[in-house]
């Protein structure tokens, strides 16, 4: 008799196994195998993919010894949570800290992880956030003396719930010891930190060697982990402010990173990009050393140690590679938003002009790279003037083809457009070729290229009418959405992917993946985010007058809940606006298909340029008993985290529990059987028989039973069920508990 139990028991043995502490990964098979727990014909790569299930465990490589060599064993598989228990973390706060319930995240160390992904909640309940700006602007405007803080605007704040800080005893100028108990963050002020002793000095030394004739940099995380795992005995400590630690360590830190004093990490930054780019684009070596040259004086620009344009040359021959030179631009314009060096970029590449400009290829890369600067800081006119230039100087430059057919794709010019995106030959533009086509397609020329012009004017079709067709406003609705979709993606890609992970929080699909299928995401950045304001300040004087009017109204309408009243299948419904009562009839072929009356839905009906609507944005159901908890957001003005927050809590498990209050999860185990009629004959010895034959259930005793009233089998519990399938046996419960009792009593009965 063979079976292979659930993954569900796997992991809950597993989690057993590593609240004790980080264990040698073979040492954990072994042990799973001596709980009796079956893993099938390869043990190791079950409990690999089990754990590949567990977000909270990781592993840990094993100890250096010093020599060269390592530890004879396996990686160290430790679970996150369990292995902070107990630790106690010092975090400086200021005044306005305090008044306004707000935390460094990098004081926070490795207790910022559980926070932040909600294994643990604080004492009160509650997890950190990140809308700390607010809340310090707001104590600001409460007490101007807190003006007087010298880490007023300090970056990577987050927040703890209101009021928890001043509740627990902190004081401005001093400090709270924050413990993880269980899955409970506690907190105790203190005016004076406690100290970094010598066996914490010693264990950080032993992960980093100041001494190392050739030291690295490890991510900060990575290295508190490292000396977790590895010394036991620091668990439980109060550990000093981590700043203070690292320094006694004679360590130091970059941001994310730390590393022994004086290390040189403008050199490493430089390296770990370079790598990390080089892998994204597929660069090859003389790639991956044109990359390094334009980073490598780029930086050399900002610390002001350019003196001479010719100190640009190398950089200026990198530009001959039209990836690297994307490459440059995509990294150093997100980058500019953070720093606020957009105009110290564009001298760079004004300098890089002046030095390429007699040499066609390299020219027309730099003024390219002037373009991209200029579109970056909404200076549409000369991000056009500059995408000319490049094109004129390389008519193949394929990034100055890509953006003259944005602009004409802006200025409706469908026939230009198309023809530029086609020459570029790439998947990419798959989506806005079909936009076009659609477009168009109604609108077939009305006479040969060479044939007079129907207008009547007497000219030849090619040279009057040809190209200007006209298209009506209804047949240009999702080109005109779409066009700010387009600048979205070229100005605020990055804000779009962190809301993607803010959308699938509890969704199954990857972040990359609900970006391409959930529209949602993208239109609250554009409305909620004020993003499709932004972008009709920006290109708004580009559209034709009847797209921009239309989209002005459009700039005006968020998102809101609609009660479906009427359903024309494959045509449209009628929706009713549950927070104005607004009735409007709404054409929608695709989802009227799918839609009910009675349900709700979120989404936005947009006027088109007759008078009727269409939903954008996608539409949303929204469930009956969360309708509430949408208007109540949705009347607060809220941001595209509100929003998809709210739209993601609808995904959550529901935490449920059986009549005897176990966690519900539905397990079920294979039984291989030499004898299956001899084993159906015992459990009709031993089991509640059921119909149709080879069934069975199995029953609660009365006396074990915690609410026999209401149960639905005679007055007693059903604790699970079984079945024979030709030679096995499949038994299903709905909980890992009574999932390993069933195994003990089936074991015993069959095996007697």
């Amino acid at each position: 008799m063979a079976r292979i139990d659930p993954a569900a028991r796997v992991r809950n043995h597993i989690g057993e196994i590593l609240r004790e502490g980080p264990v040698d990964f073979d040492h954990l098979v072994d042990e799973l195998v001596a709980r009796e727990l079956q893993l099938g014909p390869d043990p190791e790569d079950r409990v690999d993919q089990v754990i590949a299930s567990m977000p909270t465990v990781e592993f840990a490589s094993p100890p250096d010894t010093g020599d060269g060599t390592e530890h004879d064993l396996t990686d160290l598989a430790f679970d996150r949570v369990a292995l902070l228990d107990g630790l106690t973390w010092t975090v400086p706060v200021s005044a306005l800290d305090v008044a306004s319930d707000t935390i460094h995240s990098r004081a926070l160390g490795l207790l910022f992880i559980p926070l932040l992904q909600e294994w643990c909640h604080f004492e009160g309940g509650g997890s950190v956030d990140g809308d700390s700006d607010e809340r310090r602007t707001a104590a600001l405007m409460g007490d101007p003396d807190l003006a007087e803080d010298p880490d007023r605007s300090r970056i990577d704040n987050v927040t703890v719930p209101a009021g928890w800080l001043a509740a627990h005893g902190a004081r401005g100028g001093g400090f709270i010891e924050m413990r993880l108990d269980g899955d409970t963050v506690v907190g105790s002020g203190v005016d004076e930190a406690a100290k970094a002793t010598p066996e914490m000095i010693a264990a950080l030394r032993d992960i980093i060697d100041p001494d190392a004739p050739e030291p690295e940099s490890l991510f900060v995380h990575d290295l508190l982990f490292r000396v977790l795992v590895h010394h036991p005995e620091l668990r439980g400590a109060t550990l000093p402010p981590l700043d203070e630690l690292f320094a006694a360590a004679g360590l130091e830190r970059d941001s994310l990173w730390i590393a022994p004093a004086g290390f040189d990490f403008a050199a490493d930054r430089l390296g770990r990009l370079v790598e990390d780019t080089a892998d994204v684009y597929g660069f090859d070596g003389p790639q991956t050393a044109a990359f390094r040259a334009l980073e490598l004086a780029w930086r050399k620009f900002q610390a002001d140690e350019i003196r001479d344009p010719e100190d640009l040359a190398d950089a200026g021959r990198a530009l001959g590679d039209r990836l690297v030179v994307a490459a440059f631009s995509d990294n150093v314009l997100i980058d500019s938003d953070a720093t606020g060096t957009a105009g110290q970029l564009l001298a760079f590449a004004l300098g890089l002009r002046d030095v390429t400009a007699s040499k066609r290829r390299t020219g027309a890369a730099a003024a390219w790279l002037v373009a991209q600067i200029h579109a970056h800081v909404g200076r549409t006119d000369q991000f056009e003037h500059w995408v000319e230039i490049a094109h004129r100087e390389d008519p193949d430059h394929p990034g100055a083809v890509h953006d003259l057919a944005w602009f004409a794709f802006d200025r409706g010019e469908a026939r230009t457009a198309r023809t530029q995106l086609a020459s570029l030959a790439t998947d990419a533009v798959a989506h806005d070729l079909a936009i076009l086509d659609t477009v168009l397609a109604p609108h077939a020329p009305k006479a040969r290229r060479n044939d007079p012009c129907p207008c009547g004017s007497g000219r030849k079709y090619k040279h009057c009418h040809l190209g200007v067709d006209e298209v009506g406003l209804d047949d240009r609705l999702t080109w005109l959405y779409r066009k700010a979709n387009w600048w979205l993606g070229f100005k605020h890609r990055y804000e779009a992917e962190e809301m993607a992970w803010i959308r699938g929080r509890h969704s199954d699909l990857s972040p990359e993946q609900l970006l391409d299928r959930d529209p949602l995401i993208v239109d609250a950045v554009l409305v909620e985010g004020g993003r499709f304001a932004e972008w009709l300040s920006e290109r708004g004087a580009l559209l034709p007058t009847d797209e921009a009017m239309l989209a002005q109204a459009w700039a005006l309408i968020g998102h809101s809940v609609f009660q479906v009243t009427d359903v024309r299948r494959g045509a449209g419904v009628t929706v009713r606006d549950v927070r104005t009562g607004d009735v409007i009839d709404v054409d929608e072929r695709a989802g009227s298909r799918d839609l009910r009356a009675g349900g709700y839905i979120l989404t936005r009906a947009l006027p088109t340029g007759t008078g009727r609507h269409q939903f954008f944005g996608g539409i949303t159901l929204v469930p009956d008993a969360s309708l509430d908890r949408f208007l109540d957001v949705l009347d607060a003005e809220p941001t595209p985290v509100d929003v998809l927050s709210l739209v993601a809590t609808t995904e959550a498990p529901p935490s449920v529990s059986n009549r005897e209050g176990e966690a519900m999860v539905f397990c079920e185990t294979t039984w291989q059987l030499s004898e299956p009629d001899q084993a159906a004959a015992i459990l009709d010895a031993n089991f509640e028989a059921t119909v149709p034959p080879g069934e069975w259930t199995w029953l609660a005793p009365i006396d074990d039973d915690p609410d026999p009233a209401a149960s639905t089998d005679g007055g007693r519990t059903v604790r699970g069920t079984l079945r024979i399938e030709a030679d096995r046996l499949v038994t299903s419960t709905n909980s890992i508990e009574r999932s390993e009792m069933l195994t003990t009593v089936i074991t015993d009965v069959l095996d007697d």
